[in-house]
C-alpha cells in the first residue's frame, strides 16, 4: 500500500491540482498500488472532485481495491503528511524541497510557471540533475505516466548529501553566487 501527497504550498497551483484530479491519474494510482491521495491545495480555487467520484465508484463496486481521497488547504505541520507519505508530488518550493530530502521521500516536482521569473524551474533542474527527484510535464498525460514509476524512481536523498549546504547550493544553481 502506497500513498500519495500533492501539494502546492502557500499559493494556488490549480494546473497541478487538476492534473492529478484525472481518470488517467486513476488508471496510474491502481497501477502503483497507491490507495490513498492526500491534496493540499492551499489558496486554490480547484477542489479536487474527479478521483472523489472514481474512488467511491470502485469503492462501492465490492473490489478488492480500496482508494481513499482527502484534500485540505493548509496545515499548521506538512511533515505529518510527508512522513505519511511514499511519494510527493509538490510545486518547487524550497522548504517542501529539503524537508522531502530530509526524509528521504520520492519527489516529483512540478514547477509552478505562474510565480515570478521561474525560479522553481532553476531549482527542480538542479535536483534532477543530481537525481534527486523527477519533474512532472504536466499535464500528466496516459503516454508521460506509463514511464512514471515508483520502483523507477530517484529516491532523494543521496547518503553523501549534506543538507546544511542546500542553501548555499540554492544560491548557485540560482546565480546568486557564482
Amino acid at each position: 500500500m502506497y500513498t500519495l501527497l500533492v501539494t502546492v504550498g502557500t499559493t494556488e497551483f490549480d494546473e497541478l491540482i487538476k492534473a492529478v484530479d484525472t481518470l488517467e491519474i486513476f488508471h496510474w494510482l491502481i497501477s502503483e498500488n497507491i490507495t490513498q491521495v492526500t491534496f493540499q491545495i492551499g489558496k486554490g480555487f480547484y477542489e479536487p472532485c474527479i478521483l472523489n467520484k472514481l474512488s467511491k465508484d470502485i469503492n462501492n463496486n465490492n473490489n478488492n481495491y480500496n482508494i481513499i481521497i482527502n484534500w485540505f488547504r493548509f496545515t499548521p505541520n506538512l511533515s505529518l503528511y510527508i512522513d505519511q507519505s511514499t511519494i510527493i508530488f509538490s510545486h518547487g518550493g524550497a522548504g517542501t524541497i529539503i524537508e522531502c530530502l530530509e526524509r528521504n521521500k520520492l519527489l516529483c516536482i512540478a514547477v509552478n510557471k505562474t510565480l515570478m521569473d521561474d525560479h522553481q524551474i532553476e531549482m527542480a533542474i538542479a535536483m534532477k540533475s543530481n537525481n534527486l527527484c523527477t519533474i512532472l510535464s504536466l499535464p500528466l498525460t496516459k503516454e508521460y505516466l506509463i514511464d512514471l514509476k515508483l520502483d523507477k524512481m530517484p529516491k532523494s536523498l543521496s547518503q553523501d548529501l549534506d543538507l546544511q549546504l542546500f542553501p548555499s547550493l540554492i544560491d548557485i544553481w540560482t546565480g546568486l553566487i557564482k
